[in-house]
């Protein structure tokens, strides 16, 4: 912004009617959410939140009424709201272990998981809501439940098991 101020005086052109509304919004913006930025809008955060809800329900729903293992798409869902909810990486979501919740704490449980690019302090806790529509608590039990299918036959820690999956981790899930 300080650049294209300077290169405006610079050249004496005058400010678009708009800019100096833009400018505030965007400033204002950044402000309230404390400098955070988030991957994705509020809205289309809320959107994906909504849509996975959905789906996890009806997933959750068709496994409990025909127990069977999972397939990858079933499970992306799950891990997409997780990672919204939760505020964990993506990546730190794929490697959480079926002991992930830990230290239940009235409405809230530790959420352990690994975060690679964290020198020194890779195994890290986030406290999560444990109860409640969209909880990552909530989250993480639903996958235990339905992917213990899977898990029975190779005793597998893994939290994300799926139909025909190797019996070593999972490469990629969505």
């Amino acid at each position: 912004i300080v650049h294209l101020f300077r290169v405006l005086k610079e050249h004496q052109e005058p400010l678009h009617p708009s800019l100096p509304a833009r400018l505030q919004y965007s400033t204002d913006v950044a402000r309230s959410r404390g400098g955070v930025l988030d991957a994705y809008s509020e809205r289309v955060a809320g959107q994906l939140r909504q849509a996975c809800w959905t789906e996890l329900l009806a997933i959750v729903k068709r496994h409990r009424l025909c127990p069977a293992a999972p397939t990858a798409t079933e499970l992306a869902p799950f891990a997409i709201l997780l990672a919204l909810e939760s505020g964990i990486t993506i990546e730190s979501v794929m490697g959480l272990h079926i002991d992930c919740l830990q230290h239940a704490a009235r409405d809230y449980v530790s959420l352990e998981y690994f975060k690679g690019r964290a020198r020194g302090h890779e195994w890290q806790h986030e406290w999560v809501l444990n109860h409640g529509k969209c909880a990552p608590g909530l989250i993480v039990r639903l996958v235990i439940e339905i992917t213990a299918p899977t898990r029975q036959p190779l005793a597998s820690a893994d939290l994300w098991r799926y139909q025909g999956q190797a019996a070593r981790g999972i490469a990629t899930l969505t």
